[in-house]
């Protein structure tokens, strides 16, 4: 393995890292990917406010408790958008 692979596996560790200390509902747009190729800001921040506003989160996004049926409906709404993160892709354990 060279430098260059050790350290951009460190970086993404540290990425991971970052966010999972709170519920994906707060996870930022770097954190995120879209399936469809059509990866912009704006499309992910109007699909995220559509499910945070469907999970009846969306004033709170950081009250979602993680692994709660709530954060799973998210992860499902966000997927369905063709939306999936970095850590989990679209396999989310529980969000089915």
């Amino acid at each position: 393995m060279s430098i260059r692979s050790i350290v951009w596996a460190l970086i993404g560790a540290l990425l991971l890292a970052g966010c999972a200390s709170g519920p994906i509902t707060t996870w930022p747009y770097s954190s995120w990917y879209s399936e469809s190729g059509a990866d912009s800001m704006g499309g992910f921040k109007a699909r995220r406010a559509e499910c945070l506003s469907e999970v009846g989160a969306n004033l709170q996004p950081a009250r979602v408790p993680k692994g709660s049926g709530q954060e799973n409906k998210f992860i499902i709404c966000m997927n369905a958008g063709h939306w999936c993160t970095q850590a989990f892709k679209c396999q989310k354990s529980g969000a089915s």
